[in-house]
């Protein structure tokens, strides 16, 4: 999801973590490619940094009513 506010563009990039370091991606092998995306495991200082070691990506977490979504770890299993 990419939206744009006051000419600078701000871009949101989803993960599931998993638990110890851990964070589920979907992304494709150059961000731009997304035709070749895979899910992958990735560590989650390579998740915040976008990989490159140059972007810093903010860690949000955000929880929902109990029932208005699958628990955390039907979540987890699903995005393997």
């Amino acid at each position: 999801m990419a939206g744009q506010t006051g000419g600078v563009m701000e871009y949101y990039h989803h993960g599931i973590y998993e638990g110890e370091g851990t964070v589920i991606d979907f992304s494709g092998v150059d961000d731009k490619t997304k035709s070749k995306a895979a899910i992958n495991r990735i560590n989650i200082d390579a998740f915040t940094d976008g990989g490159d070691g140059k972007t810093s990506r903010k860690l949000v977490r955000i929880e929902y009513e109990e029932g208005k979504c699958l628990p955390a770890e039907e979540v987890v299993e699903n995005a393997k």
